[in-house]
């Protein structure tokens, strides 16, 4: 077995995401010991790599560069502790900086593909029904992994199963769902565990490798679970919030593709959310007038306006199998209900918004 090989078992083994704490847990402590071990992993194994075989500068340089996103993402957890977000905020930005620099922040586009949003209102009618929640609204916003309260952002997902679990499984009659698509190539920020760890898995050298894991950190620290769903306050929820408010103010991303955290582990395939900010505030405006330009979507749809089809979409294994005890625990994607309402949008006219 060979040298990357090995490092990248051990690794896989020792650091999957997403993560979770128990609800008796310190999550200051949880999340510094999480950072620390990964810190000890890359440092013990940078040291161990056998210089006749490989270059070493480069691989140190990536294992101080870690060690420095290390340090800043516990400078900044700590100053938000103390009572200064700005602060906390301006160190986490200088380790998204960072990672633009070493090329080391994912991106993906999509222009064509479908994805997927669902609102349990009963009195939804017209796509800006199921659109983002208006400026007037905007009290309505809570907080959520990436959503900052008051401030109104489009959440998308890869298919209805996904938002359905990201809406913790509300009644399948009691939700309207619709498809949106970019009109024109939107770009972002990859943020998916999955997607991830996959790139470890295709890496073949060493100082591949270690410039793959220099993202882990900042992917830990966004994924972790949250643990107490009661309480006002989730700092399960800091960085996520800080990553989104940061895309905003970057013109090259349209928002941040995240992983479910919701999904049960026994499902198959991949479950990715969107969060797309809006922009800013205009007077005498009820919605984005730029995402209004960016995004088609369908009129909004309820099962009672399901017709079963056989051929259901084939959606190139993104997703395979679904587990939920609602769904009588396993079943296959393409033979469920969420199949059927994709299958179903899949002939509806996209329109604008304002239609």
């Amino acid at each position: 077995m060979s040298e990357v090989t090995t490092i990248k078992q051990d690794f896989l083994s020792k650091f999957g995401l997403p993560v979770s704490y128990g609800s008796n847990e310190d999550f200051h402590s949880f999340l510094f010991d999480k950072l620390s071990e990964f810190t000890e992993f890359v440092t013990n194994n940078t040291c161990s790599i056998d210089s006749n075989h490989c270059d070493l500068q480069p691989i140190t340089g990536c294992s101080n560069n870690i060690s420095l996103i290390v340090e800043n993402i516990k400078e900044a957890f700590n100053e938000y502790y103390n009572g200064r977000p700005d602060v906390a905020y301006a160190t986490f930005e200088r380790v998204l900086v960072e990672l633009l620099q070493f090329d080391a922040l994912p991106e993906c586009s999509f222009h064509k593909e479908s994805f997927y949003r669902i609102r349990t209102d009963k009195t939804i009618s017209s796509r800006k029904d199921i659109f983002h929640i208006p400026f007037s609204k905007r009290t309505l916003v809570a907080p959520q992994r990436y959503s900052i309260a008051g401030f109104p952002c489009l959440y998308l997902a890869n298919s209805i199963y996904v938002a359905w679990e990201e809406f913790n499984r509300p009644p399948i009659d009691t939700f309207n769902f619709a498809k949106f698509q970019f009109s024109t190539p939107a770009n972002f920020i990859n943020f998916s565990p999955i997607d991830f760890q996959e790139s470890i898995e295709n890496v073949s050298e060493l100082l591949a490798f270690f410039q793959k894991i220099i993202l882990y950190p900042i992917l830990l620290i966004c994924s972790v679970k949250v643990s107490k769903s009661d309480n006002p306050f989730k700092p399960e929820y800091i960085f996520s919030q800080f990553t989104l408010r940061w895309c905003k103010e970057k013109d090259q991303y349209d928002g941040v593709m995240y992983g479910s955290t919701r999904i049960h582990d026994n499902s198959k395939g991949k479950f990715y959310n969107f969060a797309i900010p809006v922009s800013d505030y205009q007077l005498n405006t009820e919605i984005c007038p730029e995402l209004t330009q960016k995004m088609k979507l369908t009129k909004p749809y309820n099962i009672s306006k399901i017709i079963y089809q056989n051929d259901t979409e084939d959606k190139n294994n993104v997703i395979l199998e679904i587990f939920s005890k609602e769904l009588h625990k396993r079943v296959p994607f393409r033979e469920s209900i969420f199949a059927h309402m994709e299958n179903f949008l899949q002939t509806k006219e996209l329109g604008s918004v304002t239609r």
